[in-house]
């Protein structure tokens, strides 16, 4: 007789984060006669220090820039690309996607609890 095995939505999704979420990756900027060469995409910030907040956008990998400025905080060098906009190599800051198979050695099914009662999810989740 096969046993069913439970396993929480939220316990699958932590274990999908865990093996094939957000991991951060170094920039690999080289800095020559004051242009800054990437080989890997990095995230532009408004600010260098405690205050820099994220732009949304990213270098991409392959770009050379012409750098205004370089500032060093808590340890970490940041270049000066655009007006008070600021890179850096340090994988901190250049979060990327990266993907793996997640494989299950027992068929494991889906459920939603629902008011204390497991109730197994649709196929489609």
């Amino acid at each position: 007789m096969q046993m069913k095995k439970w396993v929480s939505l939220a316990t699958f999704g932590a274990l999908l984060l865990a093996l094939g979420g957000l991991s951060a990756h170094r920039a690999e900027a080289t800095v020559a006669n004051g242009v800054l060469y990437l080989n890997r995409p990095a995230t532009m910030y408004h600010g260098y220090d405690d205050t820099r907040q994220s732009t949304g956008q990213t270098l991409k990998a392959g770009s050379q820039w012409k750098i205004t400025g370089q500032q060093e905080s808590a340890g970490v060098t940041w270049y000066q690309v655009v007006t008070n906009t600021w890179v850096t190599e340090n994988a901190q800051f250049n979060p990327q996607q990266s993907y793996g198979v997640v494989r299950l050695n027992q068929t494991a099914q889906p459920f939603i609890r629902c008011r204390g009662t497991k109730i197994p999810a649709p196929a489609a989740i």
